[in-house]
């Protein structure tokens, strides 16, 4: 029999399906809050949020930087679409999404991921996020312009980094983990928000382990072409023994090509795979 949803002050609930199976899905106030990149409610339809960065522009409103809420970007889109007197209401969802990118509005990988945990530790857990971080530069210029803008002060790099994050393996990767990245372009970098793990419940002589056997991730990109902005992927584990790039990555574009694993992972390797937050390590 099921067993019924528990929160063990984790950012995810678990839920064992039958005597040798268990799921385990990032917490429904994270995960809602990520569902709502996927489906902004624009004029009566509901888009898929584009990927758009602008570090030229670190002063401008949240939702032109990449670093809006949903709310923000749909509040943009809006105003947006008024200055420059087009009726959304006649475009489709592609179209509202190609408006949106002209005007440079979306989300870039780090804005998301970095949104819904500060959503979540602040509905969830009545704390504040970006205050908990580590940052690299202390000084009060630095630390004035996180206080005023937390969200545009706060790099993928950094937030995956020794600083913020641990190694771990694929048997320990849970919701809420972070995947890191390595973007081809100088400093920049990649990150990935894990939503749900599946595992295998192996019997052992004192205590069942769990074998990961397939996870989950939602991420932001600038690759997959007219596709690219929030996406979901998934990492099956074939053979637990190898390492995490020899596993199956699924999450290709119409061309085969999967933009996260061949441009932002085997690079790079070596500073690239699972990280956990140290905020979620306890």
């Amino acid at each position: 029999m099921a067993k019924a949803y528990s929160d063990h002050n984790h950012i995810y609930l678990s839920k064992q399906i039958d005597e040798n199976t268990v799921v385990h899905t990032i917490h429904p106030i994270a995960g809602n809050f990520l569902q709502q990149y996927f489906e902004l409610p624009i004029a009566g339809k509901r888009v898929i949020t584009p990927y758009y960065i602008n570090v030229k522009k670190r002063k401008d409103l949240n939702a032109l930087v990449g670093k809006g809420t949903p709310e923000e970007i749909v509040l943009e889109a809006k105003v947006w679409a008024q200055a420059k007197k087009q009726n959304l209401r006649r475009y489709s969802p592609s179209e509202t999404r190609q408006f949106m990118e002209q005007v440079g509005i979306g989300i870039d990988c780090g804005g998301l991921v970095a949104n819904t945990l500060a959503h979540y530790f602040q509905v969830q857990r009545r704390a504040g996020f970006y205050r908990q971080l580590k940052y690299s530069n202390m000084s009060w210029r630095a630390r004035i312009a996180r206080w005023l803008r937390p969200a545009t002060n706060l790099s993928a790099d950094e937030l995956t980094s020794g600083l913020n994050a641990i190694v771990i393996d694929l048997n320990q990767v849970r919701p809420g983990d972070l995947i890191r990245g390595v973007g081809k372009q100088r400093n920049s970098f990649h990150v990935a928000l894990v939503t749900e793990v599946v595992a295998q419940i192996v019997a052992g002589t004192e205590t069942a382990k769990e074998t990961v056997v397939k996870i989950s991730y939602v991420h932001s990109h600038r690759g997959y072409g007219a596709d690219h902005g929030v996406r979901r992927g998934e990492v099956v584990i074939s053979d637990g023994s190898k390492p995490w790039w020899e596993q199956q990555w699924l999450d290709n574009h119409s061309d085969g090509k999967n933009y996260l694993l061949e441009n932002d992972l085997l690079p790079f390797k070596a500073d690239c795979g699972f990280r956990r937050l140290l905020l979620l390590k306890n």
